[in-house]
C-alpha cells in the first residue's frame, strides 16, 4: 500500500509532465509561419496567415477545383 506521501508526490510528478507538455504544445503552435508570395518570404502572425489563406481560396477558386480534381 502506498502511503498518502508517495501518492501525493506521485500525482505531483504526473502533474508536472502534463504540464510540461501542454507548455511544449503552446509553444509549438505559436511558431510563426513563414509565407512565400511572389518568391517574397516573410514572417505573419497564425491569424494573418488564416486571413491571407481565405483570401486566395475566394480569390483564385478555379485554381482549387482543378488541383482537388485531379486527386
Amino acid at each position: 500500500m502506498f502511503r498518502i506521501k508517495d501518492t501525493v508526490h506521485i500525482l505531483l510528478k504526473k502533474r508536472r509532465a502534463v504540464n510540461n507538455n501542454t507548455l511544449l504544445d503552446a509553444q509549438k503552435r505559436q511558431k510563426t509561419p513563414l509565407i512565400v508570395v511572389e518568391s517574397l518570404l516573410f514572417i505573419a502572425p497564425r491569424r494573418e496567415t488564416r486571413d491571407f489563406r481565405a483570401k486566395c481560396v475566394r480569390k483564385h477558386p478555379a485554381e482549387r477545383n482543378r488541383v482537388n480534381s485531379n486527386e
